[in-house]
This record gives C-alpha cells, structure tokens and sequence, in this order.
C-alpha cells in the first residue's frame, strides 16, 4: 500500500508498527479473519475473500470498523478493480462507499464512470450517480441513477445509449453525439447480452424523433435475434447519410419479423483535371464532380424474416452522375448519366433442424424487374445518346451445409 511518508521518532517506532499490523488485519474482509483464525496452519487463503488495497493515505477506526482512504485510491478484488479520490470502506455492514474521479472496471471489460457510487465489498454490486458506462465494444450509455446487481446487470434511471466508441473518456466530460436513445429507464443484461428500454425514443441533434415502443437490441458486436437497434449514422465529410432499420414488431406485436430499412446520402464532390490528362480537353483546368458518384442515393428494403422465410423488395435510386467512356483509341470522353430506380426482389426458405432436409435452403432472386433503362446525355437529359437495356435477371440457388 502506499502511506504518505512521515518522520518516525525511535520511541514511536514500535508503536507504529503495531498500527501497521492492525491497518493490515483491517483490509481483510471480518469474515475471512474468522476463517483465517479457525483455519490450521498450512491452510490456502482463497482469493475472492481478499481486498487488495492501496492510497495516498490510508486510517483505519477500530472501534467503529471502518477504513478511509484517499488520494489515488485503488481497490482490487478478483478481477474487478475500483478507483477513486477518496474511499471509506464500513467494515461492519460491507459497504463502500466512493467519491472523486471514480472508475470500476470488470473482467469483461466494461467500465463505470461517476460522481459517488456505493457497492458491497465485493465491488459487483451498488448505486452510482451520474453514471457513465463504456461497454466492451467502445458504444456507453449515460445516466442519472444506476444500480449495479452482483451478475453484473444495471437499471439505469433517466439514461441514454450511443453506439459510437469512446476511445478516451472522463466524468464531467461534454460530448453530444449527433444521435442517441433516451429512455425513462434502461436495462442492461449481461448474461443475455441486450439492452432493454422503458419509453425509449430516438434524438436527432438532440431532437426527439421516433418513439420506440418496446424496444431491445444486442449490447456487443455479437449477432443476435430479435428487435434490432434502429441505426443513424452523419458523416459530415461532403455531405450527410441517414441509415434506419425499423422491426415493425415496434410499433405492433403481431408484425413481428416484417421490418423496413432506409438509407439516404446526400454527397457533394469535386475533382480538378488538369490540361493534357483527357484527350480533347482545353488548357484550361477544370472542375468537375466525382465520376461514377451520384448526389442523392436512397435505399429502400422492406422485408419479412421468420419461421426460416426471408421475403425482401428492395429499390435503389439514385440521382444523375457523371461518367467517363474510354473509346477504342483508349481516350477518354466525359458523359453525363441520367438517374435511376432499380427494384429487386427474393424470396427463399432454410429447413429447420427437425426437417429430415435439415441445412438445405433456396433462394430465389429477380432482379431489375422494372426493366429500368441505363441513358447517356450531354446537355438535355430529356435527349440520351446513348440507351441500353440489360432486362430482368432471375436466379435460383439451393444450398446445402452439411
């Protein structure tokens, strides 16, 4: 442990070394020196009964039980560590009791920020207020209240959750994100691995948006059935794109597995070509947008994914381009592309595992089945130069995985 040095006189020496010896019997836990002294010699004492304890400075009150400790303070049993400014651990009723710069980490790797917690002693369970959670995958939700149970699961009160990671966080610190999901109240499960939410809805630049009735996803990376998170993402380079994937089951019980997802970006971009990169150009540079990049593209999927059926229509639109066509001399001319709207479609079935076909699926697929037109123009995209026609395409796939 770590005891700010202080002059010892040679008549206190002795006295000192006898506050040592209680200071050390004080960062066992009172039910381990029971067993400790009813235990013979040659006896292993087990490490889930020990405290590891270190401070700036530590006092220890017999009489009441009860140790403090401050600056630096960290405590360590098993695999959970707890830091903090200043500690006072109640020996009798087996609470801690932490305040400052707090942070307990556990062997799964998640982190708790906050102001002042109150745990047992063995520092898996407590209450935290204004509490900070940073998950193993890097995503945090933010509370007022949390209670920690001893298996590791947190009701949180008055809480919010963001997927972005954290790389380096603080209490105190402002961050808003561009999106998150409030909720009156918020469970985390630990065994199941889920997220749970009470009056969820979700905040757009700290506007609420669409209430999630109902709502629970996976707290890790791992995949995982069930209600899925609806996802946002802003990329503020060149433009912006908004993503969102909606289970119906949300909004009513009975529409389980039917679900919608949208995505949209709106992208601007720019490139200077230089005389003498094209063949035919002017001397003069010029500026023109990204070949091959449409401005606005808008994704649509509507789906129906249960009882081994997947069933999904998807269109793709997407707004006016620029492209190059490089001739049979390998020069390049620059043309413009007009917009499109592509609609594909599949259906297929996985035989579950009591069917005698247990690991066959089919997929059929259709796809461009609007039989959309691909037009070239130059100045009038009412005018193409050039138009093909690539038709409807039709896939059947069986697999089988032993």
């Amino acid at each position: 442990m770590r005891i700010r040095p202080t002059f010892i006189t040679p008549c206190r020496r002795a006295a000192r070394r006898l506050a040592y010896a209680v200071l050390a019997a004080a960062l066992v836990p009172s039910g381990a020196l029971a067993k400790q002294a009813s235990r013979p010699e040659n006896a292993t004492e087990t490490p889930e009964n020990k405290i590891d304890f270190s401070a700036d400075a530590i006092n220890y009150d017999n009489e009441a039980d009860v140790v403090s400790a401050s600056g630096n303070v960290i405590l360590r049993r098993e695999a959970i560590e707890l830091r903090a400014d200043a500690v006072r651990w109640d020996r009798k009723s087996g609470k801690v009791f932490a305040e400052g710069a707090i942070r307990v980490t556990n062997p799964e790797g998640d982190k708790v920020y906050g102001d002042r917690i109150e745990l047992t002693d063995a520092l898996r369970d407590g209450v935290v207020e204004n509490l900070l959670v940073v998950l193993e995958n890097g995503a945090r939700l933010v509370a007022n209240r949390g209670t920690r149970l001893p298996s590791g699961d947190m009701a949180l009160d008055r809480a919010a959750y963001t997927p972005y990671p954290v790389d380096a966080v603080a209490p105190g610190e402002t961050y808003n994100p561009s999106w998150q999901i409030r909720a009156v109240r918020v469970y985390y499960n630990r065994v199941k691995d889920r997220i749970k939410y009470d009056g969820a809805r979700i905040e757009l630049f700290g506007l609420p948006l669409i209430p999630l009735p109902g709502l629970s996803h996976q707290a890790s990376d791992r995949s995982g059935s069930g209600v899925l998170v609806p996802q946002i993402r802003i990329d503020r380079v060149n433009g912006f794109e908004f993503a969102v994937n909606i289970p119906l089951s949300m909004l009513w019980a009975p529409l389980d597995g039917f679900g919608v997802s949208v995505n949209h970006s709106d992208t601007s971009s720019s490139i200077t070509i230089g005389p003498g990169q094209l063949a035919g150009l002017i001397t003069t540079p010029i500026t023109i947008p990204l070949p091959g990049l449409s401005k606005k593209v808008t994704n649509f999927r509507a789906y129906y994914e249960k009882h081994g059926f997947q069933v999904s229509v998807a269109s793709r639109k997407r707004s006016d381009f620029l492209g190059i066509n490089p001739d049979y001399k390998d020069d390049v001319e620059i043309t413009f592309i007009r917009g499109e709207t592509v609609v594909d479609a599949q259906i297929g079935y996985t035989f579950p595992d009591s069917s005698f076909l247990k690991g066959l699926s089919v997929l059929l697929q259709a796809n461009n089945v609007t039989d959309e037109l691909f037009r070239q123009y130059t100045d009038n995209r009412d005018n193409p130069t050039d138009t093909k026609r690539f038709g409807k395409t039709y896939l059947l796939g069986v697999n089988y995985k032993f």
